[in-house]
């Protein structure tokens, strides 16, 4: 996919209790990217969820994760462009990030007790991992 505009991307990671049931969302859907393909992986694989949102409608939340463990997401897309998405967190402040990498390196992340804020980032020209 070549990014002439923006991505829209939406995150969440809350230590939440799991939620069992059949979804109707992709996790693309979640993300209002559907046209990219998504994977997830680490100890608890990211889902599609539509109880907590930053437009209401539907968002991407990590699985319960422990200590020392992780949650992650990713796709790839084609520069140059824009991506922008939105994200919060609750976590341990200062020891549990939402990290946010381009092409395996960190691009920005937060801690804490964050709501939802929407971020951009410029991507270059060529293939890109976003995870």
């Amino acid at each position: 996919m070549k990014i002439t505009s923006m991505i829209y991307l939406c995150f969440c990671a809350c230590v939440v209790a799991p939620v069992t049931g059949v979804w109707a969302l992709t996790l693309g859907e979640a993300v209002n990217a559907p046209s990219l393909t998504w994977t997830t992986g680490g100890t608890a694989a990211w889902f599609p969820e539509t109880t907590f949102s930053h437009d209401g409608v539907a968002a991407a939340q990590s699985g319960v994760i422990g200590n020392s463990q992780q949650s992650w997401m990713q796709t790839t897309v084609e520069g140059p462009g824009t991506a922008t998405f939105w994200w919060c967190v609750s976590s341990e402040s200062g020891y549990d990030y939402l990290n946010f990498l381009l092409d395996g390196t960190l691009q920005v992340r937060i801690s804490g007790e964050v709501a939802w804020q929407q971020k951009s980032l410029y991507i270059p020209a060529g293939s890109h991992e976003l995870h």
